[in-house]
């Protein structure tokens, strides 16, 4: 095992740490699991510890899928079948899928006899909006479902490219990815992540819709928990994936979060001070500040009849200004309240144009 990462995994810098963990993630050594695991037992910080468990788990099931590949080419090998825990895992996902479903229904009910009760004008025009925000979220997921295979070092890039939506998983990270159309700028393509609430149909219709109409690639990823250090991972992993494959402009790299999202974001670019340029937050409920080595620029807002988001926002900004990182755009909006926040996107895409005009 390669001692500048065993070094790492030793060193008084967390940050260090973290990138040690990615790095042993993304092989396929059970001497990886073995550093992991003696991580996940004396690391003093919980995040770390967990995230050394699910880099452990990935590297185990990288493992197992080889030695199946291995067992159906040769038969004469013992087989080996999969461990009743792991079907177990993916039925309880499944079940638990099915119950958010069913939430998000109930609730989507709701909303509705609320729309109709206010009735008039204003909910007319109300309505009309929703409406279309929600059939474009149809028909972007539409295609997603039918989305074509995202092959690692075998994408389109350099034939004729034509904004098509792509779906990548692996052990490592779940996402989308929405292509732009047509050659990429001479300092390459714009690079969005777009995170709201662990769900991708809540982010790919908007932010798709626009990030269509800019040119700028968008990356959506999909999790399966909500524990932040696990995100983080996943998404350093498909960060790489992506830059692997596309040329991607570092200097407006944006990471736009909603809600839960939002309050990742904010972690995530204190997590990886120079990943991003842009931190774009709204109607989150608590954020981690940055430091002296966040570069982003933040965007952050939030709907004022959303009294805890509001308060969050407002306490933000303040601490924002206090650190001398006074973001580009804030505010919060009166009479809004946990919709999405169409000022958010637009002072997002205002920002990184106004980057991405000296370089064009």
């Amino acid at each position: 095992m390669n001692e500048k990462i065993t070094a790492a995994l030793k060193s008084n810098n967390s940050l260090v740490r973290r990138q040690a963990i990615m790095a042993l993630s993304r092989t396929t050594s059970e001497d990886a699991i073995r550093l992991l695991a003696s991580v996940y037992r004396n690391d003093p910080e919980s995040d770390l510890r967990e995230m050394a468990k699910d880099a452990a788990k990935q590297i185990r099931e990288r493992l197992n899928e080889k030695e199946l590949k291995a067992q159906q080419k040769d038969p004469s090998l013992p087989q080996r079948p999969p461990p009743a825990r792991k079907l177990e895992g993916a039925e309880k996902r499944r079940v638990e899928k099915a119950e958010e479903e069913r939430s998000a229904n109930f609730n989507l009910l709701i909303f509705g006899a609320i729309v109709l009760i206010l009735g008039g004008v204003v909910v007319a025009i109300l309505l009309g909006g929703n409406i279309a925000r929600i059939s474009d979220q149809n028909q972007a997921l539409a295609q997603v479902e039918n989305a074509l295979p995202f092959v690692e070092g075998q994408t389109p890039f350099g034939s004729s490219l034509e904004g098509k939506i792509y779906r990548y998983a692996s052990s490592g990270a779940n996402f989308i990815l929405l292509e732009p159309k047509g050659a990429p700028p001479q300092q390459g393509w714009t690079l969005l992540a777009g995170v709201y609430d662990g769900k991708p149909e809540n982010v790919i219709g908007g932010l798709a819709r626009r990030a269509s109409t800019e040119n700028v690639m968008l990356l959506v990823p999909i999790y399966s928990t909500n524990d932040f250090g696990t995100m983080a991972n996943e998404l350093a992993f498909a960060l790489d994936v992506v830059k692997r494959n596309y040329p991607v402009y570092r200097n407006t790299q944006t990471l736009y979060g909603f809600g839960v999202g939002a309050e990742f974001a904010s972690q995530f670019v204190v997590w990886y001070p120079t990943e991003f340029a842009v931190a774009s937050v709204g109607n989150g409920t608590s954020y981690t500040p940055p430091d002296l080595q966040t570069g982003a620029r933040y965007i952050v807002f939030a709907g004022q009849n959303d009294e805890v988001s509001a308060r969050a926002t407002s306490e933000f900004i303040a601490r924002l200004t206090s650190l001398g990182k006074r973001p580009a755009q804030a505010g919060v909006l009166q009479g809004r309240g946990i919709e999405e926040i169409p000022e958010q996107l637009e002072a997002t895409f205002a920002l990184i144009n106004q980057i991405n005009a000296p370089a064009q």
